[in-house]
Order: structure tokens, then sequence, then C-alpha cells
């Protein structure tokens, strides 16, 4: 009874006001769930978060997923364009909070939780992936932490992982360290106000989903055929009459 209680209660946390991806699976028989992170490493970290229910591979945990994080990378480009500092002001404190500035990059994809729980290796009834948003400023940050750690060359760039390990530590003092729920809860919605960005990114990120299915759906339809060789193809009675 506790386990079921406690179960319906991760979930309610996955599909509540800072949800802004759904997706259900049926024939995998999973639930696919986008939200923003409240303590977040970067300008709208969001986690997915895949839930079949029973433990199954890895392959096929991604396999189900891969559409949704397609659908949250493709709203990201779409809503992230040109310099950050253009942004709605509604949203200052959680750019300035992880410190993003500057042009969008790309989405850091990390698959990086420590509490997916299994059976037997190599299968888990969830499965966790970070979607991180990486800017210009975290970019130059970066780089700036990796040459004052290693006698490297001018053109040489590193240490992604190394900076993330410090973005982390920032948000565990968040996370971890405060211990108030309430005010954790509190804290997303009256100053990061997630909330209402992730109304404003449910109807972008539907429109992407709906159309990659509908694209899948047609590829499903019409399989491309097979290359011609150039070569026609002969009969065993036009070989026999050869001979």
């Amino acid at each position: 009874m506790a386990e079921t209680k406690e179960k319906y209660s991760k979930k309610k946390e996955y599909s509540g006001r800072h949800c802004w991806l759904k997706d259900h699976n049926v024939w995998e028989k999973a639930e696919v769930f986008v939200f923003l992170s409240r303590a977040p490493l970067t300008f709208r970290h969001s986690q997915l978060i895949v839930d079949v229910g029973g433990n199954v591979s890895d392959d096929k945990m991604f396999h189900t997923a891969v559409l949704c994080i397609r659908a949250a990378i493709k709203t990201f480009e779409s809503t992230l364009q040109g310099v950050l500092d253009d942004e709605d002001s509604t949203w200052a404190d959680l750019a300035q909070w992880p410190k993003t500035r500057g042009k969008y990059l790309k989405t850091l994809i990390l698959r990086s939780s420590a509490s997916e729980q299994h059976k037997c290796p190599g299968t888990h009834s969830l499965l966790k992936v970070h979607l991180v948003p990486y800017f210009q400023f975290h970019a130059d940050e970066c780089l700036e932490r990796f040459r004052g750690r290693h006698r490297v060359r001018a053109e040489q760039r590193g240490g992604l992982l190394g900076w993330l390990g410090t973005r982390e530590d920032e948000v565990d003092k968040l996370e971890v360290d405060f211990p108030c729920e309430r005010g954790k809860n509190e804290c997303a919605k009256t100053f990061f106000k997630l909330d209402k960005l992730a109304k404003k990114l449910r109807p972008v990120a539907k429109k992407q989903l709906s159309e990659l299915n509908e694209a899948k759906g047609k590829q499903g339809a019409n399989p491309k055929a097979p290359k011609s060789t150039g070569k026609k193809a002969t009969t065993g009675k036009s070989s026999q009459r050869r001979k």
C-alpha cells in the first residue's frame, strides 16, 4: 500500500504544474513526461521520465523516449533563438540563478540519475534523462575553468563534465541542503515562475511531438523502395538460350 502511494505521489510530481510535455505510448505501455527542474543547472533545464511500470531493457527505454527527446530539443531550438538577454523579463531570475546568458548553442542530454532502481543488470522501470540547454556564457565559463586547471594550447577546448560537476554542487545547495519541500516548491512558483514557463512551452512542445508522430506514421506507411542496381533481371529460360 505504501509503495503504491509513493508511486502515485511521484507520478503526480512528474505530471504536475511544471510538466510541459506528455506522451502515452500504448504499444510500449509507457508514459513519458518532460518537466522543468526546480533546481536548474541552466535556464529551462528539464528532466525527462519514462515510466514503464515494470522492468525492461535500456534499449527499449530509449526507443520509447526518443520522439519526446527530439520534440523537447526542437522546442528549445524554436523558442530560444537569438540572445537570451532578449528573453521576457518574467524569467530573469530563473536565467540569472544558473548564470545563463548569451546565445543558445545546444542541448546536453545526460542520463546521470543515481536513483534509477533495477532488479537485474541492464533493466529499469524508470528512465531519467536530463535535458540541459547550453548557452554561450556556459561555454566561455567552461573554457576558462579548463584553461585555469590545465596547461593546454590556446585552441584546445575541454572540461565540460568538470563544469557540469561545479553546477551540480550549486544545485545541491538548493535541492539537497535545503530540506523544506514546501519552501522549494514556493521558490519554484514565485521566484523562478516555473508554472508560467511550463504553460508557455506546452503548446509548442505538443505541436513538435505531433509533427514528429505524423512524419513517423508517413514513413511507416511508405517505406523506401530498394535501390535499383541498373541491371535487368533475367529469367531462367533466357539464360538457357544463351548457353
